[in-house]
Order: C-alpha cells, then structure tokens, then sequence
C-alpha cells in the first residue's frame, strides 16, 4: 500500500485496539471475582495453604487495574498506555496468586497471547520480554516453598529445572505467536483492503457521477430504511424544468452538465442568471 493507504491503515489499526481495549475491560472487571472465588475455596478448606488476606490482596490488585482500565479508557480512549494497563494488570494478578500460593496455575504465556488480538508485534514482543521477567522473578520467590514440599531437591535445583522447562515453552509459544501475528497483520490488511473497495463500489452505484449527489437508487434505499423501517414522518420535493430540452441542445450536454454541477455543488448566482438568459431565448424561439 502507498503511504496514504498505509495512514488509513494506521487509523484502522487504531480503531480497532480501540475496540479491544473496550471488551479487554470487561475481562478485567470479571478478574476482580477471582479473589472472592478462592476466598469461598478457602472457607471451605479446598486452599489449605492460602489465606484470606492473599484473597483480599488478589481483589485488590485486579480491582485497581480494572478501575484504572476503565478510567482511562473513558478519559483518553486513543491512548497506548490503556493496553498496557491491562495487560500488565492481568500479569500482576496472576503473578501475586502464584506468589501467595494459590493453586491455579496460568502459564505466563497467557497474557503475551492476550495481546496477539493487539496486531501489534512490537505490543506482543514488549509483553513478552516483561512476562518472562516476572516468570523468572516468581520461581525465584516461591523456590525455597516448593523445594520445601520434597526431600530430594534444593531450592537452587528447582528453579534451574523448572525455569530451564519453562523457558523452552517459551519460547516455543513466542515464535508461534510471532507467526499468528504475522498473519493476523495479512487477514487484516485484506480485509481493510476488501472494505475499500466495498465502499467505493457503493459509493459510485448510490452517486450522480456528475454532481457526487445521491441518486435515485440510494433515495430508494433511504426512502425504504427511513420511513418503512423506522417509521418517520418524512417530506419529498421534486423540481421540475421547463423548456429543459431545449436548453440542454442550446447549450450543448458538456456545457449543460458544467452549469448543473455548479448550481448543486456551490449554489451560485451565476448560475440563475445564466439559464434565465437561456430561458428567455427559448421562449422566443
């Protein structure tokens, strides 16, 4: 695509994080009932290991993210920091549950696959780079908890083991996740392309090529969606020329059609004067 082509796919791609970022709020919102939840397991024995103040601290966490998501989203909606909100907001939830023990495990890929639905690779590479920072300061936290629950491994040992596994996937589901994007940048060049030419195709069947006014067809269209759909009330007018005839041979049509654009287009003066003069002599003929 030319350079103008590629701003308009910009706007676009904006447009549509824009879209993102709406229904990504309510997925934070539906976080913040994760703490609850686990606080009703608790209750009910099914956490052993998990208090009720590392519930309250999980609410706490996704409720400011989700708030802040929503805040921004309403204050400044074309902003880039609102993506990031969110998607860090998530990592840090799911960072705090594992720190506090809490048995429900998401692979730390979740939140850099989250943002593949972005389309764009610099927004799942940065995320990438930040959710393998913080799988690797997490297994460093809980190293000494887990390597407690065995007998046959240190805490150093563990952490090599399972940040060594860890990080093969990672990067596995990284270089998956950079083909996805790849082709989610296509699809979406495709369709943006597609919706281009859609629209030029209706634009040309629904205009006067002459004037750039709507036709007869789309005031049919506008007709049936306006009164018959929505049940308007509505008004027509129709203008009708006399000795129109004549003045379109007078006139030749080249010279006809130059004054009919005129009149609809800019409205000028001109343009009565000059078919009152036309008129005049048609009358005499």
């Amino acid at each position: 695509m030319d350079n103008i082509s590629n701003l308009h796919f910009e706007y676009f791609l904006r447009n549509h994080e824009k879209r993102v970022n709406h229904f990504f709020g309510y997925v934070l919102w539906f976080c913040c009932l994760v703490g609850p939840a686990i606080a009703v397991g608790v209750l009910l024995g099914a956490f052993p290991d998990v208090t009720l103040f590392s519930c309250l601290q999980t609410f706490l966490i996704a409720l400011t993210f989700a708030g802040g998501h929503a805040i921004l989203y309403k204050k400044i909606p074309e902003s880039n920091v609102i993506k990031y909100v969110g998607l860090f907001g998530t990592l840090i939830t799911i960072y705090t549950m594992c720190i506090d023990h809490i048995g429900i495990y998401l692979s730390y890929f979740f939140v850099p696959m989250t943002s593949l639905l972005y389309c764009r690779r610099r927004t799942f590479l940065s995320v990438c780079g930040v959710s393998y920072l913080v799988l690797l300061i997490c297994n460093w936290q809980i190293s000494d908890y887990m390597a407690g629950l065995r007998s046959d491994i240190d805490a150093v040992p563990w952490f090599v083991g399972i940040v060594g596994g860890e990080t093969i996937e990672f990067l596995i589901m990284m270089v998956s996740g950079l083909f996805i994007n790849k082709v989610m940048q296509e699809y979406l060049h495709t369709m943006y392309s597609n919706e281009l030419t859609i629209n030029k195709n209706e634009i040309a069947s629904y205009t006067d090529e002459l004037t750039g006014l709507w036709n007869r067809r789309y005031m049919e269209k506008a007709f049936d969606k306006y009164i018959v759909v929505q049940k308007n009330l509505g008004a027509m007018m129709v203008v009708d020329l006399d000795f129109f005839k004549k003045i379109s041979y007078f006139c030749n049509f080249k010279k006809m059609s130059y004054l009919c654009a005129l009149e609809l287009r800019h409205g000028h003066d001109e343009w009565f004067d000059t078919i009152q003069c036309i008129y005049d002599w048609c009358v005499r003929q």
